[in-house]
């Protein structure tokens, strides 16, 4: 090449170097073409919200300050431990407390402006848009978690630390912050304001309050003692603790998928195969260990509960298409339908089964005693079933007039406890415990008679229980001509 050649095009006489070093950096700046799209789209979005820069950045400053404070000090005996105390304040509030935070509005604001249907209508399936959304706000907390090494390392020559114990505490924290990012993106996609708005944010301040009372007070000692792994049966604790964790923050962020998913979509099926696994894996699981007997229909009761309501809150109508699976597989088939179609009628006679398991072993594990703290116990598990049912009742009779199902049911629920805290108020200003049992058919109201009338508690929950149970279950019945239809189409079809 000429001279002049080189001079008439500059713009290729680009060094091979330079063009190297640029090639490396456009990598750097920007995310990898595997990533799923939309973890990339909400990472963009997330790492330059006002949110997560004022949070990282504070965090960054009060840790400095705090540890040269700590370096000033000359080092005495209680700096190490006042370090610690301080890293996992901080550290808790944004990652547990301020960072689920930012999920309230995950799916409500894509709704709302309609660009849900929009990414419904790409490759994008229900489950990777709401994984997306959580992926990116746990991408953001781990980069926070990473960005406190430094300061963990410098804590560690102030002596004193049980580094495994806190490493595991701080790890376990992150994993608490997922399970709740987790919830928070699940009711993000309800209607319903006080559910998905008010509720994460008690929950944050109950946390951020919980927080306090640990890391200033000598619980944080416990804490840390208890992490160590030192104490008998801590690390079945441990497991069991992160297994209900997991379980219940698994079934909430379902909601969202099940919110924005096509109906002709079945995700309630999963569901429960998978409650109905984790309820027997908890029950071999206490009988292997020995567990105390009277544990086990509360155990039991934190699995079924969540799935059992779930399942009362299901839409009335089914589609020929989602029966398809079930309808190639014969009789059979269409018998595990009736209990796993995404339904009324099938969540009527699914969560009825679940209640029934939970009530025939309370029965077993309280009945035949005289003793009256079983009898309250054996009363109190049969008045929490008959609550469910005489809510699901009740959504049955607005469930024309109604969209937002789960919404409605929450609030019947709240709306009993309600109406059992201003009985209890007026009998005890009257000085009259008798007057209660009058309200007996609404089950939240038996609870204040637990201590006070055993026997007969006891006997009216499972009148109660009886009652609702058989209304409930021609509820069922009357839905099945919806399931036998959808069924009978997609016979038509398959044929």
């Amino acid at each position: 090449m000429s001279q002049s050649d080189r001079t008439a095009n500059p713009a290729k006489q680009v060094p091979p170097l330079l063009s190297t070093v640029e090639k490396i950096t456009e990598k750097l700046c920007d995310f990898h073409d595997r990533l799923p799209p939309m973890v990339v789209k909400e990472l963009r979005q997330g790492m330059r919200a006002r949110a997560f820069v004022g949070v990282f950045l504070t965090l960054q400053g009060f840790l400095a300050l705090v540890m040269l404070f700590a370096i000033s000090s000359g080092g005495t005996s209680d700096a190490g431990e006042t370090v610690s105390r301080i890293i996992f304040f901080f550290f808790t509030v944004a990652v547990l407390c301020i960072q689920p935070l930012r999920a309230v509005n995950a799916l409500h604001g894509e709704i709302k402006s309609g660009a849900i249907d929009l990414m419904v209508l790409t490759k994008l399936s229900a489950r990777r848009i709401a994984i997306g959304k959580w992926a990116a706000i746990m991408a953001q907390s781990l980069l926070i978690f990473v960005s406190i090494a430094p300061y963990l390392i410098l804590r560690y020559f102030f002596g004193g630390m049980n580094l495994f114990a806190e490493l595991l505490t701080l790890t376990t924290i992150l994993i608490a912050s997922g399970c709740v990012t987790a919830i928070n993106v699940g009711v993000s996609a309800n209607g319903a304001i006080l559910l998905r708005s008010l509720v994460p944010l008690a929950a944050g301040a109950f946390l951020f309050f919980g927080t306090c009372g640990v890391c200033f007070n000598r619980e944080f000692r416990e804490v840390i003692e208890f992490m160590s792994m030192n104490m008998e049966h801590a690390w079945g604790v441990y497991a069991a603790l992160m297994v209900g964790a997991l379980y219940i923050s698994w079934m909430m962020f379902g909601l969202s998928i099940s919110a924005i998913a096509p109906l002709a979509e079945n995700h309630s099926t999963f569901n429960r195969i998978v409650a109905v696994a984790v309820a027997i894996l908890v029950a071999v699981t206490m009988y292997f260990v020995e567990a105390d007997k009277r544990a086990y229909p509360f155990a039991l009761g934190s699995v079924i509960m969540p799935i059992v309501l779930f399942a009362f809150c299901e839409p009335k109508y089914l589609l020929a298409i989602v029966t398809r699976p079930f309808v190639k597989r014969g009789l059979l088939g269409r018998l595990f339908g009736s209990v796993m179609y995404p339904c009324s009628s099938a969540g009527i006679f699914y969560g009825l089964g679940m209640i029934a398991i939970l009530v025939i072993v309370a029965q077993i594990a309280y009945g035949g005693s005289s003793s009256s703290s079983r009898i309250e116990m054996h009363a109190f598990v049969n008045s929490v079933c008959a609550s469910m049912l005489f809510s699901a009742i009740l959504l049955q009779l607005l469930m024309k007039r109604i969209e937002n199902l789960l919404g409605v049911y929450i609030g019947i629920v709240t709306s009993g406890l309600i109406i059992f805290g201003a009985i209890a108020a007026i009998c005890e200003s009257m000085n009259n415990d008798q007057a209660a049992l009058l309200f007996f058919w609404i089950p939240q109201v038996n609870f204040y008679n637990l201590e006070k009338n055993e026997e007969v508690t006891l006997f009216l929950s499972y009148m109660t229980l009886f009652v609702y149970g058989t209304i409930l279950f021609v509820y069922g019945l009357r839905g099945r001509n919806d399931v036998i239809r959808a069924e009978k189409e997609e016979m038509d079809l398959y044929r």
